[in-house]
């Protein structure tokens, strides 16, 4: 059949919070909280939408917080954002994106040991085919258009971290990858590359 079932809406009243949690427990795990959409087998399947209300006088507009839990002894949760797999066409997407005047923050915590910030592509394992590349870029500007600053990190105690770039080795045959660097286009005069190591003291 080809009917529409029926909407189940929750609603609290004005001012009022809406609260699904699990119980607290001494002796066992805490139970889950499962939000899913069905499977369709000829169309597609239900979207999930998570979005705060528009604030329309003062006051800003409420915040989304997505919060893994603290252990006392052993590590904490992760948190997990992964796209849908597909059997035939391209997989799904990952698309995270601020407003015209937000920022875009990607840290790790620094309560001790910091963490590590990997971004790297899958491998390919299908014959003849390019694993994804990873493209690193400001937007153009009329005016002054934004940098790309790489630094790392410094250390009062040891010797500063390194920036290590490096192509990719070639198989038999084959050469391995090359490391290009070159200035801007301009219709004046064009930057410059330069190599410089800093005084000491």
């Amino acid at each position: 059949r080809n009917d529409v079932g029926g909407n189940v809406d929750i609603t609290s009243g004005v001012g009022g919070e809406v609260d699904i949690l699990t119980s607290n427990t001494d002796h066992t795990v805490s139970g889950n909280i499962v939000i899913a959409t069905g499977t369709a087998s000829s169309m597609a399947s239900g979207g999930i939408t998570m979005s705060v209300g528009n604030s329309v006088t003062d006051g800003g507009a409420g915040d989304i917080d997505i919060v893994g839990g603290a252990a006392g002894t052993d590590a904490g949760s992760s948190i997990r954002v992964r796209a849908g797999e597909s059997g035939g066409e391209t997989g799904g997407s990952i698309s995270l994106a601020s407003t015209s005047t937000g920022s875009l923050d990607l840290s790790t915590g620094t309560n001790g040991y910091s963490g590590r910030i990997s971004l790297a592509t899958g491998s390919a394992s299908a014959l003849n085919s390019a694993s994804g590349a990873i493209d690193l870029s400001t937007g153009a500007s009329d005016s002054q258009a934004g940098n790309i600053n790489i630094q790392a990190g410094a250390s009062s105690m040891h010797n500063g971290a390194s920036i290590v770039v490096s192509a990719g080795a070639g198989g038999v045959d084959f050469s391995s990858g090359d490391v290009l660097v070159t200035s801007g286009v301009a219709k004046g005069t064009s930057g410059s590359v330069n190599v410089v190591t800093s005084s000491s003291g």
